[in-house]
């Protein structure tokens, strides 16, 4: 059946094929990366900015927490300006908490554990508090 092609016309059809192949392998490429690109996107605009402000409130916790022990071994002639340092302390970090609550409502995914398919309402997660009333010694 192939006897009667001669073998220039042979060599053309398996290079032809080969390079269908190869094309058709880079356009699925092509395809997958945009895919890539878009989930890349997503975690830059919607997961970074949470974690960097999750970040930032751990440092203000660990601050108030300095200013805390200040406040607890100081005297009582310097105790106003270590409670204003405190208070600006829990400025900082509800800034830092506004900051992450905007950025840690997204858009719910159909595989997204907090979205439910029964009701079609999702979850949002909860909101950081800070009490630093708990930790003041009486």
């Amino acid at each position: 059946m192939l006897a009667r092609y001669s073998i220039s016309t042979k060599l053309f059809v398996i290079v032809a094929f080969l390079f269908v192949a190869i094309a058709a392998i880079g356009g699925l490429a092509v395809f997958q990366m945009r895919a890539m690109n878009a989930a890349t996107h997503d975690i830059k605009d919607s997961w970074l900015p949470s974690v960097r402000w999750i970040g930032e409130m751990r440092v203000q916790s660990a601050r108030f927490r300095a200013v805390l022990r200040d406040h607890l071994i100081v005297t009582d002639a310097d105790r106003p300006d270590v409670d204003k340092n405190l208070a600006a302390r829990k400025a900082d970090f509800d800034k830092a908490a506004k900051a992450y609550a905007p950025s840690s409502l997204r858009r719910p995914n159909a595989n997204s554990p907090t979205s439910s398919p029964r009701n079609g309402t999702s979850s949002s997660p909860p909101q950081p508090t800070f009490r630093p009333s708990r930790l003041r010694a009486t």
